[in-house]
C-alpha cells in the first residue's frame, strides 16, 4: 500500500525501476526516489540499488526518520522461510556492501539479519564511516527506546561539534540481549577518531573544545579519550570522559584530565563553573599573569548534579598574582591549590609582596573562607601605595600577619591645624612675636576592613614648617626660653586589635 512507482522498465529479469517511492508501513521502512533493479520470487529476492538524491524513512529507528542520501549503492537480499504452525514465516536479510553518502556522513555497511517470528531478531552487522559531522550527531542517534532515554539525551546534548573519521560499528547477537553486557551473548562496539571535537559534558561546566582523540561506545559504556584539547583556552591532555554503566539507573559521568596554560584560564574555570559556589567565590577578585598545570577529576551524577564530586590540583610558579585589585601583585608567586566540591586549600604559596617575602595559606570549606598572609614589608615596597614626595624620607621594615578573609581596604587621612599668631613675652615685645602657621599631618593605611590589623605610613609636619611650640621671655628679668616645634617626621606603624 502507499506505493508510487515512476519510470518502471520491464526487463526479462531482473526488473529495473527508477524513482520508486513507498511510505513506511508497520515495521517496513519507507523510501523515496530509489533506482536500481530487483530480482525476486515469492520466497527470496535481491535488490540492487544505484540511487541518486534518494531518501530512507525509518520511523522505528530514528526520531527524525527521513534521511536524505546523495547516493545509495549496493545489494540487499532476503529470503523467507516456510511459516510455522503457530507463527509467521521466518525472514533473513543480507546487506551486500551497501554504500551511502550525504552531506553529514559517508560510509559502507554489510551483514545479515534474521527474524524467527518472535523477538527483535538476530543481527550480524559491520559498518564503517569515512566521515561524519559531529554537529549532526543527534539526528542519527536511535530512538530512546532502543538506546535508553538518559543515554540518548546526554549524547545528543553533549556532542556539539567535530569531525569523526574511521568510525566503525560492530553489532552481533540476539537483540534481546542488547547491549550485550555479557560478552558470551554478543558484541556491540562503536569506535571513531575525533578531530576538532566539542564536548559540552554537563550544563554549567566549561566545555572541552578542539578535542583530538577517540570515541569508544562498547557494550554499556561510553568513553571519549582525548589526546589533546582545550578548556577556556588552556591546553588539556589525557582527557577521559566516561559513562561507565548505561543500564544503571544511577548514571555517573566521570571527567578526568590534565591542563597546562595561563593561570588566568584556571581562575576563569573556577569563576565560570559550579566550583565558584562550592568555594565561596574566593577567586572572584583574583587575577594573574603566568602559567601553571591543572589536574582535575569530576564525578557527576546526571540525575542529581547537586551531589557532584570534584577533586583538583593546580600547581604554578613564577606568576604575578593579584589577590585584590587594590593591592600590589604578589610577584614571582608559586605554590599549589587543591580544591574539592566543598573546599579550597592554598598550600604554601610564596612570593614577593611589599618588598619582602610573603607566605599565603589557608582556604575555604563549606563556604567559609579563612586565608592568612605572613610576610615582611619594607618602606621601599609600599611606595606604590604612597604617592607623595615625602615618601622618599621613609625607611625601615616590619613583619606582619594578615587575615585576608575579611578583605582589605586602603585609607588615607590628611589633618590640618592652624596655630595663631602669639607673643612669647609678657610685655608683648614685637621682636618676640610669631606669626600664625598651618601644620599638616598625613597618613596612609592598609588593613583589614574590620580594622583588626593595619599597616600605617605617616608623616607629621608635612610642610616642614619651622615654628616655636612653647616658650617664655622676660626682658626685665633677663631670661629667654623658646622650644621649637617638631620638624617633619616620618614613621611606619603596625597595629592590631584583640
Amino acid at each position: 500500500r502507499d506505493v508510487a512507482v515512476t519510470g518502471v522498465q520491464t526487463c526479462a529479469l531482473p526488473i529495473c525501476f527508477s524513482g520508486m517511492t513507498m511510505n513506511a508501513w508497520r515495521s517496513i521502512p519507507g523510501f523515496a526516489n530509489l533506482s536500481g533493479s530487483v530480482e525476486a520470487t515469492e520466497k527470496k529476492g535481491t535488490v540492487s540499488f544505484a540511487s541518486r538524491k534518494s531518501e530512507l524513512d525509518l520511523p522505528r529507528v530514528f526520531p527524525e526518520p527521513r534521511i536524505a542520501l546523495d547516493a545509495l549503492n549496493g545489494d540487499v537480499g532476503w529470503e523467507r522461510g516456510a511459516p510455522g504452525p503457530d507463527g509467521p514465516a521466518p525472514l533473513q536479510v543480507r546487506l551486500g556492501n551497501l554504500s551511502f553518502v550525504n552531506t553529514d556522513l559517508a560510509g559502507t555497511a554489510f551483514g545479515s539479519y534474521a527474524w524467527t517470528g518472535e523477538g527483535p531478531g538476530v543481527v550480524d552487522l559491520t559498518a564503517q564511516l569515512s566521515r561524519a559531522d559531529g554537529r549532526q550527531t543527534a539526528r542519527y542517534l536511535p530512538l530512546a527506546g532502543l538506546m535508553g532515554e538518559r543515554t540518548r539525551d546526554w549524547v545528543a546534548r553533549a556532542v556539539q561539534g567535530g569531525e569523526a573519521s574511521d568510525a566503525r560499528l560492530r553489532l552481533k547477537g540476539d537483540l534481546r540481549d542488547f547491549p550485550f553486557v555479557d560478552p558470551a551473548k554478543g558484541l556491540f562496539q562503536v569506535s571513531a577518531r575525533i578531530s576538532g571535537g566539542v564536548l559540552d559534558y554537563v550544563a554549567g561546566w566549561p566545555r572541552v573544545e578542539k578535542i583530538e582523540g577517540n570515541l569508544l561506545f562498547e557494550r554499556d559504556r561510553i568513553e571519549v579519550v582525548g589526546r589533546s584539547g582545550s578548556i577556556l583556552g588552556a591546553r588539556v591532555s589525557d582527557v577521559r570522559v566516561a559513562l561507565p554503566n548505561l543500564k544503571s539507573p544511577d548514571h555517573r559521568l566521570t571527567v578526568e584530565g590534565n591542563a597546562e596554560g595561563p593561570t588566568a584560564a584556571f581562575l576563569d574555570f573556577i569563576r565560570e563553573s559550579p566550583v565558584r559556589r562550592m568555594v565561596g567565590g574566593v577567586a572572584d577578585s583574583m587575577s594573574s599573569i603566568g602559567r601553571g598545570r591543572l589536574r582535575l577529576r569530576l564525578e557527576l551524577p546526571l540525575h542529581d548534579l547537586a551531589h557532584t564530586k570534584v577533586a583538583g590540583e593546580y600547581v604554578f610558579g613564577g606568576n604575578n598574582l593579584a589577590v585584590d585589585p587594590r593591592l600590589p601583585s604578589i610577584e614571582r608567586a608559586g605554590g599549589r591549590v587543591n580544591f574539592t566540591e566543598n573546599s579550597l586549600t592554598l598550600t604554601d604559596i610564596r612570593g614577593q609582596l611589599f618588598g619582602g617575602d610573603v607566605r599565603i595559606y589557608g582556604g575555604s570549606r563549606d563556604g567559609v573562607v579563612n586565608v592568612l598572609a605572613e610576610g615582611r614589608a619594607t618602606v621601599e615596597g609600599i611606595r606604590t601605595l604612597i604617592d607623595h614626595p615625602w615618601r622618599r624620607r621613609l625607611a625601615g621594615a616590619a613583619r606582619y600577619t594578615a587575615d585576608m578573609t575579611q578583605g582589605f581596604a586602603l585609607w588615607t587621612q590628611l589633618d590640618a591645624s592652624y596655630k595663631g599668631a602669639r607673643f612669647f613675652s609678657v610685655d608683648n615685645n614685637p621682636a618676640l612675636r610669631q606669626d600664625g602657621v598651618w601644620l599638616v599631618d598625613a597618613s596612609i593605611a592598609l588593613g583589614r576592613k574590620d580594622g583588626r590589623y593595619a599597616l600605617t605610613a605617616w608623616v607629621k609636619n608635612l610642610g616642614d614648617v619651622g615654628y616655636f611650640g612653647t616658650g617664655l621671655a622676660n626682658s626685665g628679668l633677663g631670661f629667654l626660653e623658646l622650644i621649637p616645634g617638631p620638624p617633619r617626621t616620618f614613621g611606619l606603624t603596625l597595629s592590631a586589635k584583640y
